[in-house]
């Protein structure tokens, strides 16, 4: 009987290879993927562990198992997972070193700043340590990310994401800077071992590395971090496929199934959507992150940091991640996994001078911006809200009932002239609320409804024309009492495919053609001004569409969020639409009519 499970326990050894025992040391070719020692393409799926000042007890050889194990009931299969310092402990990237290779699997020693520029000294004492124990050791397996996320220039620690707004981005070429006295020093006891380059605005903003790479190297990547059920970062999807169309090598060391911050949503089609782009254009990853905070992005709920956790320990973000990874590191396919293959633009597209995005929007991209509502530059008859609680300014509302109330604010780094998403958060408890905004001083004014909110905060959503540079947006609240309207913060954020459709930047005939407005920014007599949508409405009963609003004639095209038109009716007058025949999933409603025009984007269950 002894023999038996001998034999039983060797088998199983023979049947298993471990990613590292197969793939050996990595490196970046010329097409800019990550291969194996052998030459062939490698795509490693894993993930990333929290802030280890926070959840340093999570940085263990037993969490490091779980995620190399195979087994069905605990195991995670994982080929990479990232450890994120932030405060150069060498004997915590000795130990995770140590830990990966004895499991199997690739370690990223993640240098977990936003703020690694001024502590460049560091920097280079903490990675010419991990360098050389790697070269002592022999170690094939270890990824140097020597900077997390820039964000600011004039930073304070590694941990400032303060978002006061008028400090200055880091700009590429200081993070570059940077980066090539880090990477010397790596190399003079690693020759070979990929080290990857955090990028612009929590390293979101790739096309700057990639107009300016660093040079005199071999295997440097650059790192391209998104949070997928956050709707301002749809629009990075495309500078991932500039980058596979032009062989630059890329690596998403962090993302989210959450919005921006951690929390928020769980937007299963967004997801599905990041999921099916990266997979199928085979970019290596890492999910933030295993960690039982309370908050969506967390992968454990309970359990705690002793590793196997059962599947009934795991989130909803945790459960989705995990069966992701062992499905595609078993080597199923999008459509194996529940997954739709993207409908990709043709290379050809950037390799002229126009800036592609998934309906042709013209811009860069790659902008998220969020001003509080107290961070005016100048203001008139308005007051900020003082929380007691933690000895801050919060929103500002209205002091006087006259005409003479508005607020200036001032937008740093926009990448393009271009139509931008304006989401406005506020609280407007009694009515609706009308106010404008102009933008750069130029005459004329834009006009944003704002619906009566159910006493919560919320946001709504419209289009902004800015310039390139710097751009100066004031909003009018003249005529607006303090018992009206409560303004807390807006965001201008890229378009995502859905926006292109909803701002007029892209229509789609009744034939299906695609008809793009290259123009990217309206100016009519002087006045720079966003297209508006007006007319027609809608109300969605589970899967049947109510059209109102209008008695003429009304074109109702329903499109998927690639722009194929799936569905489309004429209606005589107000009517309904029967949508049963689709599929589940997010879709964009255009509906038109003599003179108005009206999209909106549903959600199918």
């Amino acid at each position: 009987m002894h023999k038996i499970l001998f034999w039983v326990v060797c088998l199983a050894a023979l049947l298993y290879a471990s990613p590292l025992s197969v793939n050996g040391a990595l490196s970046i070719n010329n097409d800019g993927k990550f291969v194996n020692e052998h030459g062939n393409v490698v795509q490693l799926r894993g993930m990333s562990l929290f802030w280890d000042q926070w959840a340093g007890g999570w940085f263990n050889e037993n969490v490091v198992k779980t995620l190399a194990s195979t087994d069905a009931n605990t195991g995670w299969s994982a080929s990479v997972v990232r450890a994120p310092i932030s405060q150069f402990s060498t004997s915590l990237a000795s130990s995770m070193m140590s830990w990966a290779n004895s499991a199997g699997i690739y370690v990223i020693i993640d240098n977990h700043s936003h703020c690694a520029h001024k502590a460049t000294n560091q920097a280079v004492s903490f990675f010419s340590s991990v360098s050389a124990e790697v070269k002592q050791k022999g170690y094939k397996h270890v990824i140097y990310e020597i900077y997390n996320e820039p964000l600011y220039n004039d930073c304070n620690g590694a941990t400032d994401t303060d978002h006061w707004q008028g400090r200055a981005l880091t700009s590429w070429s200081t993070i570059k800077s940077y980066a090539e006295t880090v990477i010397k020093a790596i190399r003079a006891n690693d020759p070979n071992g990929i080290i990857l380059v955090g990028t612009e605005r929590y390293s979101q903003g790739i096309g700057a590395a990639q107009k300016d790479p660093i040079t005199g190297y071999s295997n440097i990547g650059y790192v391209l971090h998104f949070y997928a059920s956050d709707e301002g970062h749809a629009g990075l999807k495309t500078p991932l496929l500039r980058a596979s169309c032009q062989k630059f090598p890329v690596f998403i060391t962090e993302w989210g199934t959450s919005e921006a911050d951690g929390n928020g949503a769980f937007n299963t089609s967004y997801i599905d959507s990041w999921m099916a782009w990266i997979e199928g254009l085979g970019y290596s990853w890492a999910n933030w992150s295993v960690y039982d905070k309370n908050e969506t992005s967390s992968a454990i709920s309970g359990g705690g940091s002793s590793g196997y956790w059962q599947e009934s320990q795991l989130t909803q973000s945790g459960k989705y991640v995990r069966r992701m990874i062992q499905g595609f590191n078993s080597g199923k396919t999008l459509s194996q996994m529940g997954l739709t293959q993207p409908t990709y633009s043709d290379c050809s597209a950037f390799n002229g001078s126009a800036t592609i995005h998934e309906f042709e929007w013209t811009g860069e991209g790659e902008f998220t911006q969020s001003i509080e509502a107290e961070n005016y530059n100048d203001y008139s008859g308005i007051k900020p809200i003082h929380d007691e609680n933690v000895s801050a300014f919060e929103n500002i509302y209205v002091v006087t009932d006259g005409t003479e109330a508005w607020a200036r604010y001032k937008m740093n780094s926009v990448p393009a002239d271009g139509h931008y998403k304006l989401v406005f958060r506020y609280q407007a408890p009694n009515k609706d609320i009308e106010i404008s905004y102009t933008v750069d001083g130029i005459a004329g004014s834009t006009t944003l409804t704002l619906p009566k909110t159910k006493g919560s905060f919320t946001a709504n959503k419209s289009s902004i024309a800015l310039r390139e540079g710097t751009s100066y947006i004031n909003f009018d609240l003249g005529g607006v009492s303090a018992s009206d309207l409560m303004f807390d913060a807006f965001w201008a954020k890229s378009m995502d495919s859905s926006d292109s459709v909803n701002y007029g930047l892209l229509e789609v005939d009744e034939e299906g053609n695609r008809i793009v407005h290259d123009q990217p920014i309206e100016i009519v007599d002087g006045i720079v001004a966003a297209r508006p949508t007006v007319g027609l409405q809608t109300r969605l009963h589970g899967r049947v569409m109510e059209i109102f609003g209008s008695r003429q004639n009304v074109s109702v095209g329903v499109l998927d969020m690639q722009g194929r038109v799936m569905l489309r009716r004429q209606l005589h007058g107000p009517g309904t639409l029967d949508l049963s025949g689709l599929r589940a999933g997010a879709y964009i409603v255009q509906l038109k009519g003599s003179g108005l025009s009206q999209t909106r984007r549903i959600q199918l269950r």
